[in-house]
């Protein structure tokens, strides 16, 4: 399974995050599927971007969740002070990337 997004990939998500930064505004493709890692690597790759910290973290990385069997996957970031999740299903496809919930 490939770790990183290829230049093309990444220069396509980038714009999409840094739109969300600007404005707030969540972005949501149904039909992009890309594997954690690499997703999760690109988005870490914005200056300022960090993962949020976790208690307890699932599989020993912070501010990841997962619910399993169903694939589906979240990851928390901070930006700036806000905390936005980037989420995706390992079984439908589909990402979206939103600014979350500070709890």
């Amino acid at each position: 399974m490939k770790s990183k997004l290829t230049k093309e990939e990444t220069a396509f998500l980038i714009p999409k995050i840094q739109e969300v930064l600007k404005t707030g505004e969540e972005w949501i493709d149904e039909d992009l599927h890309h594997p954690v890692e690499a997703i999760v690597g690109a988005v870490l790759s914005i200056s300022g971007m960090k993962r949020r910290t976790s208690d307890d973290p699932s599989y020993g990385v912070d501010g990841f969740e997962t619910n399993g069997w169903q694939w589906d996957w979240w990851q928390q970031f901070e930006y700036k002070g806000k905390p936005y999740t980037l989420s995706g299903s390992g079984y439908h496809g589909g990402h979206s990337f939103s600014l979350a919930c500070n709890d």
